[in-house]
């Protein structure tokens, strides 16, 4: 899928990936590639007339049953790599203060409130 965050080309892709299970809600992986640089030895990306960035999104399985936690924590993600890629030194504190929906405390919060669902659920 594709992204578009203030002149940046990013694509995406959506994985639920077992390993994440019970040890974060969502993590990602991204690279970028510069085109038509200009002839610096270290290529700065800034010297760059397009940037384009890949990314991968890792989601634990769990948020299947959840799409309201998996559509919040997947905005997140977005923002942060959205961020990230217009070169934000803190893409994390960023997305986290744009955020809503996500249950605060971080991993530990978000699996305490799979839990808390999962009791009520039950109880019904």
């Amino acid at each position: 899928m594709k992204l578009k965050c203030k002149g940046q080309d990013i694509t995406y892709t959506i994985k639920f990936d077992p390993t994440q299970r019970n040890v974060e809600p969502a993590s990602f992986h991204a690279e970028q590639k510069g085109t038509n640089c200009s002839g610096r030895p270290y290529k700065d990306l800034r010297d760059c007339k397009t940037v384009k960035t890949k990314a991968t999104i890792s989601l634990d399985p769990i948020l299947k049953k959840h799409p309201d936690l998996q559509k919040a924590v997947l905005k997140h993600e977005l923002d942060e790599i959205c961020s990230w890629a217009q070169g934000d030194t803190a893409p994390h504190k960023h997305a986290r203060e744009k955020e809503v929906g996500i249950p605060k405390g971080g991993a530990t919060g978000f699996y305490k409130e799979i839990k808390r669902r999962s009791k009520a659920a039950g109880e019904m």
